[in-house]
């Protein structure tokens, strides 16, 4: 895939052979700058911020292998296609261990081929950019999520001890409201946990799980809260809609009493200890 305006640094101590390949891959939509001799790439290179570094890798001074090395250290981003000798294979191979994008053999004959190699690099670039840059946000994600779970553990945490705290007024609350919507339901219910109670005594469960089961027992038709008071109070039979109404106080109640997970003695509703 054609990469448009990338920016080239060909580097190469014959002049002609640089600005040939200069003047072609600009032909194709790529920024070139050359460099000959005299002249300290890896400073160029800073300065420029380039997208691509061809290089010949036998060079008086500084080799396309030491520039590889600078290149690699300071900028990873920059892609390093290496041209090497015909048969150097060598060179090629350590050159791509050390983290070249590609390499391309002289003389360079085909110059289509080498216009595929740098666009084979430049994509090969951008993929890299783009995962790490995809890493980077994923781990900023899972930073603000980690904060956040934590945030919400300790809003939890202070509504759990809220709820503890005001825990007898609740059900002095729940049992009341009961009362005053109807207190035959009320009346019905404390019989219900008295008998409970009694029942679990001979049973031989203990006085902590006692208070439990004598809750659960108080609590049971809570739900019945929910109702409307036409179908609690109504004198007469009621009719398959009202009775379906009537059977949803379970639900009601489960609702109402979800987040009241935990007992005065620290167990949770209808939770049996001896």
């Amino acid at each position: 895939m054609e990469q448009q305006k990338s920016k080239i640094l060909v580097v190469n101590d014959e002049e002609y052979v640089a600005e040939t390949i200069s003047v072609f891959l600009g032909t194709k939509g790529h920024q070139c700058q050359t460099v000959h001799r005299g002249l300290d790439r890896l400073n160029l290179i800073a300065k420029e911020n380039f997208d691509l570094v061809l290089t010949d890798i036998r060079m008086p001074g500084k080799t396309g292998i030491e520039l590889l090395h600078g290149v690699m250290g300071a900028w990873p981003d920059t892609a390093v296609v290496l041209i090497t000798e015909a048969g150097s294979l060598q060179d090629a191979v350590e050159a791509m261990k050390l983290g070249a994008a590609d390499y391309i053999e002289k003389p360079i004959l085909d110059f289509n081929q080498l216009l595929i190699r740098i666009d084979r690099a430049l994509e090969r670039r951008r993929l890299l950019i783009e995962s790490r840059q995809y890493k980077e946000r994923l781990e900023k994600y899972n930073e603000r999520l980690r904060e956040d779970l934590q945030r919400q553990t300790q809003q939890i945490q202070k509504q759990t001890q809220q709820l503890y705290d005001n825990y007898p007024a609740t059900l002095d609350i729940l049992i009341s409201t009961l009362g005053f919507h109807d207190a035959e339901t009320k009346s019905y219910s404390q019989r219900v946990a008295e008998c409970t109670r009694m029942i679990a005594q001979k049973m031989g469960i203990g006085s902590h799980g006692l208070e439990n089961i004598e809750l659960g027992a108080l609590l049971h038709d809570v739900g019945k809260v929910g109702i409307p008071d036409t179908i609690m109070r109504k004198p007469g039979s009621l009719t398959d809609d009202e009775w379906l109404k009537i059977r949803e106080h379970p639900v009601i109640g489960y609702k109402l009493l979800n987040k009241a997970r935990i007992s005065p003695g620290g167990c949770a509703i209808g939770q049996v200890s001896s």
